[in-house]
């Protein structure tokens, strides 16, 4: 069958989700390749220069954005028509893609209170004026001497539900892709029992990429980390396959033991890691000042986010872990209650960018090399 959608997307739970989510939209019409920070832009050169993408009636780019300037230009000036860039990470980078017909980020999403199955991590109620009319007029009846007008106060009540109030909380790829797909009605064909199993399934993958999934009721939260520590063991290929063909958020026998055999083998990597944490100081620059920031610095090649927020926990003193791979990539995470902003304030300075408390960036073979030596005549 000729692919007729090309999607990029990230190579985390976020960006996978996101294919997750395409595959259930168009079927074997999509064709998806997953990128890092590193290469996103050589991939999309490629595939543009190669003609690949006369090809393609749709080209999604999720959960990640291009950052080569001349790329940029090219697809607006010639593929702005079948280009649509979605994302949500918070940087200045990111955000300049909402000058562009074919760009849209947003960190957060508004969604329905009533809608909510898990209420975590929401930023702000949102209430519509004529809500707050409403609501204020219902308080002086019920507040006022005499008989309560009954009628009246439901009169209003049945108004009010023409006001629902939203909540504005923390989004994720794979949620506006969702919401993208969702209102071009591309999961019409499923069954309720179908559309709601994506929809938690979308859910799950939001409430882990935020981090919301620790501010939950352990119950619902932990499902969401196993989803991801299932991401890691099984591998992207296999993981789009398990959901793509059986959207339910119930693991299965063998699943689950893949995920108490896999558990055991992280709790002895957390330990492995914070023995071998080695302290350092990261200066950067700040316009025309230099800032100093005490660091932990280890090398990892798998669970990044989960060693790093342990290791940033556990090590109050320090300002920021910096997570190295053995592909030169930078996983940076912070403490929740830190003010500093990862994405904005030292990704930049590593070719990356992301959220405040977790973002990523790389680094050149030298500098590696160089790192490893230290860490290794330090470890002797």
């Amino acid at each position: 069958m000729q692919k007729e959608i090309k999607l990029f997307t990230h190579n985390d739970l976020d960006g996978v989700g996101c294919a997750v989510v395409a595959y259930h939209a168009f079927g074997d019409l999509l064709d998806v390749e997953y990128c890092g920070y590193n290469n996103i832009d050589e991939k999309i050169w490629d595939f543009i220069q190669d003609g690949a993408v006369d090809q393609f009636n749709l080209v999604l780019i999720t959960d990640i954005t291009i950052r080569d300037k001349n790329l940029i230009k090219e697809i607006n000036e010639n593929y702005a028509d079948k280009f649509q860039l979605l994302d949500h990470h918070d940087n200045e980078d990111a955000k300049a893609f909402n000058n562009y017909s074919w760009g849209y980020v947003n960190e957060f999403e508004e969604v329905e209170d009533n809608k909510i199955t898990y209420k975590c991590g929401f930023v702000e109620y949102l209430y519509h004026p004529e809500a707050q009319k409403i609501d204020a007029l219902i308080e002086r009846i019920e507040n006022s001497e005499g008989l309560v007008d009954e009628d009246k106060i439901e009169e209003l009540l049945e108004k009010r539900r023409e006001y629902p109030t939203k909540l504005k909380r923390l989004s994720c790829g794979t949620t506006i892709l969702y919401r993208y797909l969702k209102d071009k009605d591309m999961f019409e064909r499923y069954d309720e029992a179908i559309k709601a199993e994506i929809h938690e399934f979308v859910e799950l993958v939001r409430m882990y990429d935020t981090w919301d999934w620790t501010r939950i009721n352990k119950g619902v939260g932990y499902v969401a980390y196993q989803l991801d520590l299932l991401h890691s063991t099984i591998g992207h290929y296999k993981f789009v396959k398990r959901f793509r063909e059986n959207p339910q958020m119930i693991f299965t026998h063998t699943e689950q033991t893949i995920l108490e055999i896999e558990q055991k083998r992280i709790d002895r990597l957390l330990k492995d890691k914070q023995k071998n944490l080695y302290e350092t100081t990261l200066t950067v620059s700040e316009g025309e000042e230099w800032k100093d920031y005490k660091v932990g610095v280890v090398f990892a090649e798998s669970y990044l986010s989960l060693i790093g927020n342990e290791l940033a926990k556990a090590n109050t003193h320090l300002d920021l872990i910096v997570m190295i791979t053995p592909s030169g990539k930078l996983s940076f995470r912070c403490r929740e209650e830190s003010t500093l902003h990862l994405g904005r304030e030292i990704a930049p300075h590593f070719n990356g960018g992301g959220h405040p408390k977790a973002s990523g960036g790389s680094i050149d073979k030298d500098t590696f090399e160089r790192m490893l030596l230290l860490a290794i005549s330090t470890d002797l």
